[in-house]
């Protein structure tokens, strides 16, 4: 199965709480998502002037990112 890469406008997600785990659904700020899209790549920036730590999970998965 060939895969394909779906540009898109990057968006700001910022999840409303912080110090634990927050779902965020992709549909949510990306339109138009195919069947196809198995994944993302993210581009993180700490905006807030402090060295705030944050993290990235699939749901499911125990394979955490984080620094």
């Amino acid at each position: 199965m060939a895969q394909t890469f779906h540009p898109v406008t990057p968006v700001e997600c910022t999840p409303g709480t912080t110090g634990s785990w927050q779902d965020v659904d992709l549909d949510s700020y990306v339109a138009d998502l195919g069947s196809d899209v198995t994944g993302v790549l993210l581009h993180c920036v700490d905006s807030t002037g402090s060295s705030g730590a944050m993290g990235f999970r699939k749901n499911g998965s125990t394979d955490d990112r984080y620094d």
